[in-house]
């Protein structure tokens, strides 16, 4: 297949119109659910979450799933910063190609739009900034938790156990099923460590693998040889642990024989790449045997690492994926509380401020607490609900907690286009940020015209419109909050990815 012009920008455009039909039903307080499945013979998934289903979408025609998948990246990645927003970043996305090809037909340059389309973006993240107040109390997370896990209990959860952990502290969402949502906070220490290749992930979707006891083998050095993992992974088989290996590097026959171990007999191996700088490795891999009670061969161990016994391997759950890796453990050893009086001692020693922060920035891990979410409900397809709700919480009241929040119901993007209206970039932006707004209100079953009418002429920032109440109101008071974050990454990604189909001109398959 061939298409170029003005055929391959409609049916890229078409594409994006069906993702953005499909998805856009979901949004608002008052958006519908969608039914999806996977594949033939799957479970259905019952959900209103955006990237969910977009990722689920099969269009026949290939020109126009190119189209699809391109603005499916910008609610990917907008999911992955933000947790939240994943619908309004396709919708955005396909009001902006829709706009963007109106200046093409009259002759406009593509590639001059993009350019001013990114200009625009410029002008519109300075307003955002503006435009963004602190978290001041926790009624204002739990609204922020609230809007995205779907009911008040999941946002009183998750506020709860942010407010227990902190921002920067770490929360594990899982399933169970004994039917109930239950919560553990235990310690937990984030290594600057991470899952040497995507192969070794065994949840796919989130590129992570997690072991819940694990057996943690630590060298100093590098591993160069099969032979040298052979007798870790033969104890970890008779004590039926998975194993993850902690190195600084792995030869590729080391990483090519653990592969075959895991997938073609069924070994729960995970590899572990040192990730520190170079200077910073040797008190790396000190932390983590403190933490895990590991011992650790190489360097000062002259018992090489294929003599290795049941007694040197530590114990954790790990949690490791392409850029960290997280060991939780129960109570405190020995080894962790005097690591930490060493590090306290060297923070009081050190003479030199920026070594005193690193000092500062590992003990801080090594304090660090972890929060257990593991979600129980009735049915299968309910659980699977109610983990991407509340998923989508944790990540929203997160950054909302690092970089605040706006007005939400779509007014902030209303509030940004008033800003905006000179060049190309800003005309096409300023229309396309109406459209979030008035999906939230047909979807409420509300005209939208005098709506937004309102809301433009409006000098107060943060005023907003309860789509489910039908009343405007302050934010604060209508407890319609949305984290500056998602709004900065929807409008980022739906200009990156809008961009892309704007200045495409061919397609070949």
């Amino acid at each position: 297949m061939i298409l170029n012009g003005k055929k391959a920008r409609k049916s890229l455009a078409n594409g994006a119109k069906k993702l953005a039909e499909v998805v856009g039903t979901t949004l608002g307080p008052k958006g519908r659910n969608v039914i999806a499945v996977a594949e033939k013979g799957a479970t259905p998934i019952i959900t209103n979450d955006g990237v969910t289903i977009a990722k689920l979408v099969r269009l026949e025609n290939e020109a126009e799933k190119f189209g699809a998948e391109v603005i499916l990246q910008a609610s990917e990645r907008t999911n992955k910063i933000a947790g939240d927003g994943t619908t309004s970043a396709i919708v955005l996305s396909n009001a902006i190609i829709k706009n963007g090809n109106k200046f093409v037909s009259r002759g406009v340059s593509p590639v001059v739009i993009k350019e001013e389309l990114n200009r625009a973006l410029e002008k519109s993240l300075l307003v955002l900034d503006f435009l963004a107040t602190k978290i001041d109390g926790e009624e204002m997370l739990i609204n922020i938790t609230t809007a995205s896990g779907g009911n008040e209990d999941n946002g009183k959860l998750v506020a709860s156990v942010l407010s227990k952990v902190g921002a920067n502290g770490h929360i594990i969402v899982c399933e169970n099923d004994n039917g109930k949502t239950e919560v553990e906070i235990t310690s937990g220490f984030e290594a600057r460590a991470a899952l040497v290749a995507p192969h070794f992930a065994d949840d796919k979707a989130k590129m992570r693998t997690v072991y819940d006891d694990a057996l943690v083998l630590i060298s100093a050095e590098k591993i160069g040889e099969v032979r040298e993992v052979i007798p870790a992974l033969e104890l970890a088989r008779g004590q039926e642990k998975p194993l993850a290996i902690v190195a600084r590097e792995f030869a590729p026959e080391v990483l090519q024989a653990l592969l075959i171990n895991k997938l073609k007999f069924g070994v729960a191996v995970c590899p572990i790449v040192l990730s520190a700088t170079a200077e910073k490795i040797d008190a790396e891999i000190g932390d983590i045997s403190a933490y895990t009670n590991a011992n650790v061969f190489g360097k000062d161990n002259l018992k090489p690492i294929s003599q290795v016994a049941l007694e040197d391997f530590g114990r954790a759950r790990v949690v490791c994926d392409l850029d960290k890796t997280l060991f939780i453990c129960g109570a405190e050893n020995e080894k962790i509380l005097k690591r930490k009086q060493e590090i306290t001692f060297q923070i009081n020693e050190s003479k030199d401020a920026f070594n005193r922060d690193g000092l500062k920035n590992r003990l801080a891990r090594i304090e660090g607490k972890v929060a257990t979410i593991s979600v129980g409900a009735a049915t299968l397809a309910e659980r699977t609900e109610a983990k991407l709700r509340i998923d989508d919480a944790v990540a929203a009241g997160r950054v909302a907690l690092e970089n605040g929040v706006v007005a939400g119901g779509g007014a902030t993007y209303l509030n940004i286009s008033k800003k905006l209206g000179g060049s190309i970039g800003e005309k096409i932006l300023k229309k396309s940020l109406s459209e979030i707004t008035k999906l939230v209100l047909k979807n409420a079953g509300i005209s939208p015209r005098k709506i937004i009418k309102i809301l433009l002429k409006s000098a107060k920032t943060d005023l907003a419109y309860d789509a489910r109440a039908r009343r405007f109101g302050c934010m604060r008071d209508l407890a319609l909050i949305d984290p500056k974050t998602v709004c900065e990454q929807v409008v980022r990604n739906a200009i990156s990815a809008s961009g892309i189909l704007l200045t495409t001109e061919a397609i070949v398959s």
